[in-house]
């Protein structure tokens, strides 16, 4: 379960039985932490879909060389993000698309 559901699912708790973050959370296999955490990350949407459409429009070009791309317009330090991004990241060998197979043609006898 992720932890907004679970934090979720602590509140409602609380609301239905009026019982103390403590007690809910330790109902629940929820932590304390969990239920008080909140992310300090800033909204990086717009840098994927910059590097979305890098990666689309050239397509053989790797983190790398989108991290120097990305870099030239002023957007990040790090090269993890374009990395994370790309379909090669993800386990994809080829990009769809860019590699067929020549196949010789069969003749009949």
């Amino acid at each position: 379960m992720k932890p907004a559901h679970q934090r979720e699912v602590v509140d409602h708790v609380r609301t239905t039985w009026q019982v103390s973050i403590r007690r809910a959370c330790r109902a629940l296999p929820v932590d304390r932490s969990t239920y008080h955490y909140r992310s300090r990350r800033t909204g990086q949407a717009p840098l994927m879909k910059r590097i979305k459409e890098i990666s689309a429009s050239r397509v053989r070009y790797g983190y790398r060389r989108i991290h120097v791309l990305l870099r030239r317009e002023g957007w990040l330090r790090s090269w993890l993000p374009a990395l994370r991004s790309l379909p090669l990241a993800q386990g994809n060998r080829f990009q769809i698309g860019t590699y067929s197979p020549v196949r010789p043609a069969i003749e009949s006898c």
